[in-house]
């Protein structure tokens, strides 16, 4: 098993603790705090890949857009520079999971101005 890889870690974790739940009660009672930490790691690397995926959708999200915007400006669509962000704060807050200081900072709108669309 590769301590590096968090996939092979996760997938030991749940061995580890797949094996203690089979265990006669007196000997999980001896491995408690054993267990507490495999748990712990177990819940912490699951949150870690959500975070991380959840930051990935954004990332994608947002390069999306402005991939959009380009092949708009090469078919010789007029964009101005204010159009180009409020058409990408609309789609960030269509999409979800952006925060109103999340969408100004990309966007570089004041909040007022998100709210209003």
């Amino acid at each position: 098993m590769n301590m590096n890889d968090p996939k092979q870690y996760m997938e030991w974790l749940k061995e580890q603790l797949n094996e203690i739940a089979q265990l006669p009660p007196q000997e999980i009672d001896a491995n408690a705090e054993k267990i507490k930490v495999y748990r712990d790691n177990l819940n912490v690397m699951r949150y870690a890949f959500e975070e991380a995926r959840k930051k990935g959708l954004k990332k994608g999200f947002v390069e999306g857009l402005r991939e959009a915007l380009q092949k708009r400006r090469v078919k010789g669509e007029k964009i101005s520079p204010q159009q180009e962000k409020m058409f990408v704060a609309k789609k960030l807050l269509t999409f979800g999971g952006f925060s109103m200081k999340e969408i100004s900072s990309i966007t570089e709108l004041c909040v007022d101005d998100i709210e209003s669309l």
